[in-house]
């Protein structure tokens, strides 16, 4: 969404998208045209995914149909636009075959890294060696794959942390740290109350059917939850997100007090009822938009350290970091004190009103893209 608003403010924006996805909404804003792309899954047969790894795709790489590509190419070619923003590695393979005056307008946005954390979760556990092995030979090559995509004319990262990892040694400073931000002006306003005054209960947020979510809800549920309901015998855990998959149902069979909520239209009631927010990930790229909007609803924070990845958060100022159930424990006690409670409330809304906001994308964007500008000149 924050690409696309950067981008009408400057022009006309017109839209390729994968087939079956869920199209982007702008509030009414529509772009100039659509282009409907269908992809080609990725081979499910041993021979093939070994064939798609020499070809230098590995998975979840995945191809578009010809008639797709041609589709996507030609209009890249009739309207030579100024910029083309692809989301996301995983879309990225058709830009392999273009010529520099067109890849040198390519802005890669890299937000997540498939090869780092968020890897293990594309594959069911195995404890076979020859499973094993080819998919560490994957993620080696997938980690290439994607310090190849930071190539193109720029690329972006929503921290410094993601942006080492693939472009510590770039060499034409093509690479761009733009920060995340809360899209939703609303809860700037909104008057959640003091949540200091209400019971030990916790909330999650997040997408139920996506697996690094899941899973760390499973083990907070396991390893965490416990240690707070001996201690809080009130305590609860209000579970709150977009299409819950089957074993996130299963998530609030395992202690009691735990309510899941599907598919609510508005969170505002739920971050009022709580006391602090919990975001327990044990994988994942990219930034948290749920730290940043709890945040935003006075709420404190705990996290562990890879939920907060990538966001300039500190621990014990504007959240707390924890590792065990016995570290939570300790760390959520300290919010019993009104003064530490309020204060950590407080640093954490300046701190993400400062610096992620839409300003600050704003001026981020504008840098990637007179990085773009300057490149181009020179193929002229």
């Amino acid at each position: 969404m924050n690409f696309v608003r950067f981008f009408k403010e400057r022009g006309i924006v017109d839209l390729a998208y994968t087939e079956g996805t869920k199209r982007l909404e702008l509030d009414g804003e529509t772009f100039r045209k659509e282009y409907p792309l269908k992809k080609i899954d990725y081979p499910a047969h041993f021979g093939a995914r070994t064939s798609m790894l020499l070809k230098g795709f590995p998975y979840p790489i995945c191809q578009y149909e010809p008639g797709s590509e041609a589709v996507l190419l030609s209009a890249i070619e009739r309207n030579d636009y100024q910029y083309v923003l692809v989301r996301y590695a995983v879309n990225s393979s058709w830009l392999f075959r273009r010529e520099a005056r067109h890849t040198a307008r390519v802005i890669v946005d890299l937000d997540d890294l498939i090869s780092e954390s968020l890897y293990e979760t594309y594959f069911d556990p195995t404890s076979r060696p020859d499973k094993r092995l080819i998919r560490a030979i994957n993620r080696r090559l997938l980690k290439q794959y994607e310090k190849k995509c930071a190539r193109f004319g720029a690329s972006i990262f929503c921290s410094e942390t993601d942006l080492h990892k693939i472009a510590r040694h770039r060499q034409n400073n093509n690479a761009f740290v733009v920060p995340n931000v809360y899209p939703s002006e609303s809860f700037f306003r909104h008057d959640f109350g003091d949540g200091f005054l209400n019971p030990n209960r916790l909330l999650f947020v997040g997408t139920l059917s996506h697996a690094p979510n899941v899973t760390g809800l499973m083990w907070f549920v396991d390893e965490v939850y416990p240690h707070l309901q001996r201690k809080y015998p009130d305590a609860g855990l209000l579970i709150v997100g977009q299409s819950p998959n089957e074993a996130a149902r299963s998530i609030q069979q395992k202690c009691s007090n735990i309510e899941l909520r599907a598919n609510v239209p508005n969170l505002k009631p739920f971050y009022e009822d709580c006391k602090a927010v919990v975001v327990p990930l044990l994988a994942g790229g990219g930034t948290r938009i749920k730290i940043l909007e709890a945040a935003l609803a006075n709420r404190p924070i705990l996290s562990t350290p890879k939920g907060a990845e990538g966001l300039d958060l500190q621990d014990g100022v504007h959240l707390h970091l924890f590792r065990s159930g016995h570290e939570f424990i300790e760390k959520y006690e300290q919010l019993n004190k009104t003064s530490a409670y309020h204060s950590m409330v407080e640093n954490a809304r300046k701190l993400v009103l400062n610096k992620y906001t839409t300003d600050g994308f704003n001026e981020a964007m504008s840098r990637v893209v007179a990085h773009i500008d300057e490149a181009k000149s020179y193929l002229v």
